[in-house]
């Protein structure tokens, strides 16, 4: 009989980890696969700096929980030319924002409270 039970625990305990781990693991990406080719655009000397490239969708959402610019992905480049694939869904979104600066620190921050000299650029 305690065999049994203990069979049983063991089923139990593995069916409820495995339960477990799927439920809280990442959803399979959904979407098309789109490329985005571009020029940042600076006055400010970029060699041996780095670019970095933001994508939102400009709306997400649906009815009341409709929000501005929720992020895609993001990427960085030694180049102002660049080209980046990414998956978009346009279930619930809108439109596409790409934002980019220029880290002329090299902390990979941009704007913090003590350090002002990174740049946003226009594309």
């Amino acid at each position: 009989m305690k065999r049994n039970i203990k069979k049983t625990i063991h089923w139990v305990i593995a069916f409820s980890t495995i339960s477990l781990i799927t439920a809280c693991s990442e959803p399979e990406s959904t979407g098309e696969e789109m490329s985005i080719t571009g020029t940042i655009v600076t006055s400010e000397n970029f060699e041996g700096k780095t670019f970095h490239v933001s994508m939102f969708h400009a709306q997400s959402g649906i009815g009341f929980q409709q929000h501005p610019l929720y992020e895609i992905e993001s990427f960085t480049t030694q180049s102002p030319n660049f080209e980046h694939s990414f998956l978009y869904s346009p279930e619930g979104n809108t439109g596409l924002v790409v934002y980019a600066w220029l880290d002329n620190d090299g902390d990979g921050i941009n704007c913090t409270v003590s350090s002002r000299k990174d740049l946003q650029a226009r594309m």
